[in-house]
This record gives C-alpha cells, structure tokens and sequence, in this order.
C-alpha cells in the first residue's frame, strides 16, 4: 500500500515522491534537506515499490514507467538518487529521452528509452553489460562522448538514500555505473534505418524534447555521420546482441 506522496525542491525543480508504508519514514529522513512540507499538493513523478522479500523485486517508476527494477538495494538507491537528482539542464550538451548500455570495454551502446526494462536488463547483465539507471542520455557534441552526472543533489542526501534502502531484502548484488565520460559506440535505433544518415537523424530527433531540437540538429547530424546505426525489431536475442557489441 502507498503512503502519502510529499514533495523535494531539487535546485528549484519540485518532485513529488511516493513509497510503500513501510519505508516512507526511512526516504523521508533521507530527503529531509528537500523536503517542502509547505507544498502539500502535486503530482507524483517517483513512486518506490519495495519488495518485502529476496525473490521479488524493488521496482521504481518513473510516471507510468519503470524507471529501475531490481533485487541489489545498492543498485536501487543509486537509481533513485541519479533520477531525483538528474533534471538539471546540462550545459553545452545534448539531452536524449534515452537509455544506455555500457558494454565491457566501457563505451556506451545507446537505445530508445524502456518503459520496461527488466527482460533485457536482466539478459544485459548475463552478456556482461549494464544499464544506465539515470533519466536522460547527456552527449557533447565536441567529442561524442556519453556524460554521466553526479546526482545534483544536497550533500549527504545520496549516501543517506544507500543507508535508508540498504535494510531491504536483498538478492545478487548488480553492477552499478559511476559518473563518467565514455565513448558513445553505436546508435541502436529502431527500423527503418535504411535510408542513410538521414533516417537515423529523425529517429535521434524524436528522442529529443520539441523545444530543443532545432538546437540539436548540427549535433545530431553529426552524431549519424559518425557513429555506427543498428536497427532494432524487438527480438531480445539480437537487441542484447547488437548493445553489447563485438
């Protein structure tokens, strides 16, 4: 059952939270630097559905989708911290409405946003790779590289996140991605693709928010000139295939 949701200010961005009955004093204590008791109405962006044992799993949603799915408490208040602390417009880059797949070279595979991850995370894992838990895919355009963040948010509330979460039922730890610049390897994008740069530039516009994508052109284009496209048909086999690489 939910709790009452409550709303953060992070950096002046307000996000409204919710939880399960059973943690929501624990995420409250460790947000307690964002916490805007005066607002007491708003929409609920995060909700963290905690599992209550090992084999089922903590599930945090971002909107209607899940945002992390997982058994690692470690990996969940990573997630949560990366997402509540990850709207900051970034500086000089451009932002995707996209997923990652770091592979075992470190470079970075890129892919449409899941609003579902768990079947190809869970076969991402087994071939060696790991998702980025984090809203947005941030790119320079200068160098094509893939920016990771450090959450942007009060001190001490990330390791507060790791303290509060950390009590829950646990399975197989599960590889985190830390803050970094990594080389951006190929675009897997879905069909058709086959009409050139072109093509792979308007499937990239579409992951960009309306407002921005007259600015991103240039990048963009470049970014199809560049970087290797692979289309996606929805076969789990050869989408985790073509994200891992080599």
């Amino acid at each position: 059952m939910w709790a009452d949701p409550f709303i953060i200010d992070v950096d002046g961005l307000l996000i409204g939270v919710r939880t399960t009955l059973e943690l929501d004093g624990p995420l409250r204590d460790a947000l307690e630097p964002l916490l805007r008791p005066d607002i007491v109405d708003g929409p609920v962006n995060y909700s963290l559905n905690a599992a209550t044992d090992d084999r089922s799993f903590h599930v945090l949603y971002w909107g209607g989708c899940i945002a992390v799915r997982t058994r690692d408490p470690a990996r969940l208040a990573a997630g949560l911290a990366a997402h509540l602390g990850g709207h900051a417009e970034p500086p000089a880059l451009v932002r995707l409405h996209a997923s990652g797949a770091v592979r075992p070279d470190g470079s970075v595979a890129l892919l449409p946003s899941l609003t579902n991850p768990g079947p190809l995370d869970r076969r991402l894992r087994a071939a060696g790779c790991a998702l980025i838990d984090a809203p947005y895919v941030d790119i320079d355009p200068a160098t094509l590289e893939v920016v990771g963040h450090a959450p942007s948010l009060a001190p001490g509330v990330v390791s507060a996140l790791a303290a509060a979460l950390a009590p829950l039922p646990s399975g197989d730890p599960e590889p985190l991605t830390s803050p970094a610049r990594r080389r951006l390897a190929v675009l897997a994008l879905p069909r058709p693709l086959d009409a050139g740069p072109g093509a792979v530039v308007h499937r990239l516009l579409q992951l960009v928010p309306v407002a921005d994508r007259a600015n991103a052109l240039p990048a963009l284009a470049e970014l199809a000139r560049r970087i290797p496209a692979e289309p996606l048909d929805g076969d789990l086999t050869r989408t985790v295939a073509v994200l891992r690489g080599g």
